[in-house]
């Protein structure tokens, strides 16, 4: 009776390799969509913003530490995550993907809701500039 077991390393390697292709898969596959600026700019110009996105999600990861010395190794250890997390990176810094329209729509119902709760009673300056707006017209007619 011969049952092969998986060692501790192939079980962990099987399962960064599965978390890998499963995030990946559309990469892998070459099911992905161009990137629309690939034709804009140059390689070294996405190469340097891709280390800057990492340095800043890095910094802005570790801000809230309070001690100084450890802000900083924290934050250099967070940027070399960075560098090979970039999509998160992108996430922490530029709000692209489902975060981006998280924050706009949020924003966007934050606007409406303000705009459609204000009146004008407590505020002249409205008013006076639909007044003095009505008076104009009404000379031109």
């Amino acid at each position: 009776m011969s049952s092969k077991r998986l060692t501790p390393f192939q079980t962990v390697t099987l399962t960064l390799l599965y978390l890998y292709v499963t995030r990946n898969f559309a990469k892998l596959f070459n099911l992905e969509s161009p990137e629309p600026l690939a034709n804009l700019y140059t390689r070294s110009y996405f190469r340097a913003t891709w280390v800057m996105t990492a340095l800043d999600a890095g910094f802005w990861t570790a801000m809230r530490i309070r001690r100084k010395w450890l802000r900083d190794a924290c934050s250099m250890v967070f940027s070399v995550y960075y560098l090979f997390a970039a999509e998160r990176a992108d996430e922490k810094v530029c709000f692209t993907g489902a975060s981006r329209r998280k924050w706009r729509n949020g924003m966007l119902t934050a606007r409406a809701g303000a705009s459609s709760q204000s009146n004008d009673n407590g505020r002249p300056s409205p008013r006076l500039l639909g007044e003095a707006n009505y008076t104009v017209s009404a000379l031109t007619d």
